[in-house]
């Protein structure tokens, strides 16, 4: 039987609120320091997700078996003492618009089959070398084009504050994932308010990153649309655009 979750479940798990949750950059120093485990986090999360997005809907993708086999190949390099990229070992979901190497995407539409993608796309790699551990898909509507995130083959995807409300769309999933405390961080993308209006329905922090800031494949939205993250402070946001900022470039910028 699934656990019944209310609204108020959700954005306080553990009795602190939401105002005491870590950010990302926060756990990237406390993993960095040995303080706490990358796989200790990820299970924490893994767990969580399991129990919440049923509720929410949040995630149609969670690599369980992958994040933690990343976790603990981050904690060997903590253990041997090998340089760190800057969120070394902290979760992240990547939104499902966007091809993450050995993962299925769809893009929301029941006129797609899952296809394994063969590759990450740029931005996606970016945050994989910046350290961070994958651990799902984050749903969008179809093809990222409407402000809810809804569509025919995932469903709606509910606001932690309301749960008869939206979270906001395109990047709705990871809007909800981490305003309820999924995840500290997750990715997303911008065309048209994608990432910033999510983040105003779920009391988030989220910015569209300038044109060409941020590495992309040539055919996405013909550079319309650029890639960013949702987060719960303007610290971590800053820190990711800096990761972006600092990638490489595909040839065709």
């Amino acid at each position: 039987m699934t656990e019944t979750v209310q609204a108020g479940d959700l954005r306080d798990p553990a009795g602190t609120g939401p105002e005491g949750w870590p950010s990302a950059t926060e756990l990237a120093a406390r993993v960095a320091a040995g303080e706490i485990g990358s796989r200790e986090l990820v299970e924490g999360y893994l767990a969580r997700i399991d129990r919440v997005n049923p509720a929410l809907n949040a995630f149609c993708h969670v690599a369980h078996d992958e994040a933690r086999a990343a976790a603990g190949a981050a904690d060997a390099k903590v253990a041997k003492g090998e340089p760190l990229p800057p969120f070394h070992g902290v979760p992240i979901a990547i939104k499902d618009l966007h091809p993450v190497l050995g993962w299925p995407l769809c893009s929301a539409s029941n006129g797609i089959e899952h296809t394994v993608m063969k590759y990450d796309a740029p931005a996606v790699r970016a945050l994989r070398e910046a350290g961070f551990v994958f651990v799902g898909g984050t749903t969008s509507p179809e093809f990222g084009t409407v402000s809810v995130t809804e569509s025919l083959r995932h469903g709606a995807t509910r606001n932690p504050w309301d749960l008869e409300l939206s979270p906001g769309g395109s990047s709705g999933g990871s809007a909800a994932a981490v305003a309820a405390g999924l995840l500290p961080i997750g990715h997303a993308s911008d065309g048209a308010g994608s990432i910033r209006e999510p983040a105003s329905y779920c009391g988030l922090v989220g910015m569209k990153p300038s044109r060409g800031l941020v590495p992309s494949d040539a055919h996405y939205m013909e550079g319309f649309a650029t890639e960013g993250v949702l987060t719960r402070t303007v610290l971590d946001t800053a820190a990711v655009l800096d990761v972006f900022a600092t990638a490489p470039r595909p040839t065709w910028y």
